[in-house]
């Protein structure tokens, strides 16, 4: 009831979206989008210094929506809403149910402050990402090295929206597997809740899945000659 109650609030909230303008950020991601589909090559007949999963968001979003420009804020609102759910699971499971529709209020406000130049940004996708990454890897059950490497995958995806979100690695390993109740009885330090070898074995599929979504990308961009472009744009100029 109370994350029903947190997600109309987060849709009145950020109806606005729909209004928008577009900034020049995301008008440059729709343009290079919609020529992707077009046959044009990332890095080597356009570029922005943004790495590549921006774009093929967008063409994904061009494809589907055509050329208007409240499509990126139908996006947004999306994505404030699946975030929202995140923040509210997150926030119940450390904090209880009245912190949890407080953090998803004042996120969902903050975001509306910001306006549109905010909107559908990488750093968005970004977090979405990575609080997928992380329930994904707090999954215990009998299926749980599947979602390892979902999870791993997912943080692939995040990486390539922005690169610091390597920045995220120690939360993504560690925090999913520690129990805090100890703390209520005294205790100076949450509970491991895997044995060393366990906890190996989930990092190491983890770590492969990241690992793969990496060498896709990598090589599609090798495959069609924009490597070499894509690192000097990406990684000597910044």
């Amino acid at each position: 009831m109370w994350l029903g109650a947190s997600l109309l609030f987060v849709v009145l909230r950020a109806f606005q979206s729909i209004c928008y303008p577009i900034a020049r950020d995301q008008a440059t991601y729709c343009y290079i989008g919609q020529h992707l589909w077009e046959g044009k090559l990332l890095y080597l007949d356009f570029w922005d210094n943004k790495p590549p999963g921006i774009f093929f968001l967008y063409a994904v979003m061009v494809k589907i929506f055509g050329n208007v420009m409240w499509q990126v804020g139908l996006v947004d609102i999306l994505w404030l809403l699946i975030i929202s759910v995140f923040i509210f699971k997150f926030a119940e499971r450390h904090l209880g149910t009245a912190p949890s529709v407080i953090a998803v209020g004042v996120h969902a406000t903050w975001r509306a402050w910001s306006g549109y130049w905010d909107a559908a940004q990488p750093e968005n996708f970004l977090v979405l990402f990575v609080f997928a990454a992380y329930f994904l890897s707090s999954y215990g059950g009998t299926t749980r090295w599947f979602h390892d490497f979902l999870s791993g995958i997912l943080f692939g995806v995040a990486f390539w929206f922005k690169y610091n979100a390597i920045t995220f690695v120690p939360l993504l390993l560690v925090l999913p597997h520690l129990d805090f109740s100890p703390l209520a009885t005294g205790a100076r330090f949450p509970r491991f809740t895997l044995s060393g070898r366990e906890w190996m074995k989930r990092v190491g599929i983890w770590t492969a899945a990241f690992a793969l979504c990496l060498a896709v990308v990598l090589g599609y961009l090798a495959w069609f000659g924009a490597w070499p472009a894509m690192r000097e744009i990406q990684f000597e100029v910044l």
